[in-house]
């Protein structure tokens, strides 16, 4: 975990990578990042991912469906780093209505 927000009594945790491939290493640091945050935030938490991959809803919309995580997991990627700010932002604002 790389990044830790508390926002009222939600964790938002937030962990970064510099790989371009969804799979692999991304996808083993997306779970490790998934499991820690579910152990310090409990089932409310968030679970965002900043790394470097083309397509982020992709990934994210992979793994929301095999670890049953719908609404649980952001996945930033090459596209939105330069609004990096930006994207967390409406991410904090909007999290709890996606569920």
């Amino acid at each position: 975990m790389d990044v830790a927000a508390i926002l009222g009594y939600q964790l938002f945790a937030i962990s970064c990578i510099a790989s371009k491939q969804g799979g692999g290493e991304t996808k083993k640091h997306l779970f490790e990042i998934f499991v820690r945050a579910r152990q310090l935030g409990g089932d409310e938490a968030r679970i965002g991912l900043v790394c470097c991959v083309p397509n982020p809803a992709a990934l994210q919309a992979e793994v929301e469906e095999t670890w049953d995580a719908e609404g649980k997991i952001r996945v930033f990627g090459q596209g939105q780093l330069l609004d990096l700010a930006v994207w967390l932002e409406d991410w904090f604002r909007t999290a709890n209505r996606e569920v």
